[in-house]
């Protein structure tokens, strides 16, 4: 059966050229669409958060990344356009895309609606990557919230990621910051926690000078409690904030864990990655199955050891980046599963053995 209209409908008219916006922030309200003698509610829009962002830890706005992209034909700008303004969008949670990029274990795509169909989630973590470094290749530059500066200083004792990041944020609104820092150099775990082919510090360095165009003043081989106390912070600042890291490993609490060859995985990364000389020998076995551990481990293969990894728990319960699982495995890494150390055998004051209980 066919309908055919014989004369205008004003009502009909008026839906069938009603433009639906993009989002209704009106939540709560019906918009009603007449058709002949029938009518039909248009969903509600209710403002949600994306799941990708519930699962990220930094609460980056990663839908707005991609749309800005996605939607580069539709608003008539250029591919660069589109990047910068991804770019910028990324940056307003953290200063550090190109650096998260690559060392990020991704939460956000295990809550990505896309990885319930057959496609898989979208690659997220390769996008912050590539617009990261878009970021560096162009120089892009990070924008102020404000040209005010404000009256009160601030002081950020730790030149981590989180006190680098707190930095930022305050920076951006216009406060003048002064980030102290014990090692030689910034950037905290990420510089001498991660290993370099993680994370190279050409990258880790320009993402750091890009915070420090900001206005943003770093000193290091500034130990506070030692070369400028907490006292001498509180007359000369209006506020401090205290990111020191965690740079102490986790101690087994085993007999002879204390001897002169067996060291946490936190010093050992610190000792590599300041650019001492560490002899490792030929057998070289690691504990634990999170991401220091894995960086631990490839670290004393690159050196020339056989390792091998005792994780107490199943291989999907590893706690690593699934990735760096996956390239340990291949770089020849042996991982024992279900093991546990209890005791550490040694001769001479070195550790020559590890006693371990098979787990079930």
């Amino acid at each position: 059966m066919s309908i055919k209209f014989t004369e205008s409908n004003p009502i009909l008219d008026s839906a069938l050229t009603y433009q639906f916006p993009e989002y209704c922030e009106e939540q709560g309200t019906d918009k009603v669409v007449a058709f002949g003698n029938q009518s039909n509610k248009c969903p509600i829009y209710v403002l949600q958060v994306p799941p990708c962002t519930v699962g990220c830890p930094a609460g980056n706005d990663i839908r707005s990344w991609l749309t800005i992209v996605q939607k580069t034909d539709l608003k008539k700008r250029s591919w660069e356009e589109s990047y910068e303004l991804a770019w910028r969008e990324a940056s307003k949670t953290t200063p550090f895309p190109a650096v998260c990029g690559r060392i990020c274990p991704y939460p956000c795509e295990t809550k990505c609606n896309r990885g319930k169909k057959e496609d898989g989630a979208v690659n997220i973590n390769a996008f912050e990557r590539w617009i990261g470094d878009y970021g560096i290749a162009h120089g892009l530059q990070h924008e102020k919230l404000t040209e005010e500066v404000m009256d009160k200083k601030v002081a950020v004792i730790g030149a981590g990621p989180a006190g680098l990041s707190c930095a930022f944020q305050l920076a951006r609104r216009g406060y003048p910051v002064t980030v102290f820092e014990a090692f030689s150099r910034p950037g905290g775990m990420l510089r001498y926690g991660i290993p370099p082919y993680r994370l190279p510090r050409n990258i880790l360095d320009a993402e750091i000078k890009a915070i420090t165009r900001m206005g943003v003043e770093i000193l290091c081989n500034t130990v506070i409690g030692k070369d400028k106390s907490l006292d001498d912070l509180k007359t000369e600042f209006d506020a401090i904030f205290i990111g020191i890291g965690a740079h102490e490993g986790i101690k087994l609490r085993i007999e002879s864990e204390d001897v002169s060859n067996v060291i946490s995985g936190v010093t050992f990364l610190n000792m590599i990655n300041s650019g001492e000389t560490v002899h490792v020998g030929d057998d070289v076995v690691v504990i634990g199955g999170g991401d220091s551990a894995i960086d631990a481990a490839r670290v004393a293969r690159r050196l020339g050891a056989k390792v091998t990894i005792l994780y107490r728990r199943t291989r999907t319960e590893m706690p690593a980046i699934e990735q760096e699982i996956e390239e340990a495995l291949a770089e020849d890494i042996d991982i024992q599963y279900l093991i546990t150390p209890i005791d550490i055998r040694t001769e001479d004051g070195n550790a020559v053995a590890v006693e371990c209980l098979r787990m079930e």
